[in-house]
């Protein structure tokens, strides 16, 4: 009686799956990719989103979601390339330049962090997250103690939560005193 059932449903399933397109196959594995990258759930989120990304090569926002799994995964050059890309066909999105900055500071390559954080900047002035990302650079690489001080200042006006205040106040003492040595 199981084999009976099981078969019926079995034909349907390979039937309904050779009815849909490959656009609407790459349409719901993005979906699910997406959901995926949400959840947390990355190893996951990266298969769909390249079985997607098969299917819909040039697909910024695709790209995107995709080069956010790879720097969740620590995957930083292969992040760093999808990222690049979005930026390609999509100047102005700061989100891109700021995850582009993140995947540049994980592998250590500085300047080319601090230049993708001052785009995010120069796109979204108010953008806290990368202007205390530029700031935390200081004395690593890509930023003068004159620039950090400035982004720790400028942290200090966006910030509305008081730890974050606080912690912008350290840093701006210390930076200050920094040039008196």
């Amino acid at each position: 009686m199981r084999k009976t059932v099981l078969l019926p449903v079995l034909i349907g399933s390979i039937v309904f799956v050779g009815c849909i397109s490959a656009a609407q196959r790459s349409q719901w594995n993005a979906r699910r990719g997406e959901e995926l990258l949400e959840a947390g759930k990355y190893k996951r989120a990266v298969r769909r989103l390249e079985a997607a990304e098969r299917a819909r090569a040039g697909d910024a926002k695709l790209m995107f979601l995709l080069g956010s799994t790879y720097l969740y995964l620590g995957r930083y050059r292969e992040a760093a390339e999808r990222l690049e890309k979005v930026i390609e066909t999509e100047p102005k999105n700061y989100e891109a330049w700021f995850r582009l900055g993140n995947a540049c500071l994980n592998m250590d390559k500085f300047d080319l962090a601090a230049a993708a954080y001052r785009m995010a900047i120069e796109v979204k002035p108010d953008f806290l997250e990368a202007v205390e990302a530029l700031a935390m650079l200081y004395p690593d690489g890509g930023v003068t103690r004159e620039e950090a001080l400035a982004m720790w200042k400028r942290a200090f006006e966006l910030e509305t939560r008081d730890e974050w205040i606080t912690r912008a106040e350290h840093y701006i003492e210390k930076l200050k005193n920094e040039g008196n040595d």
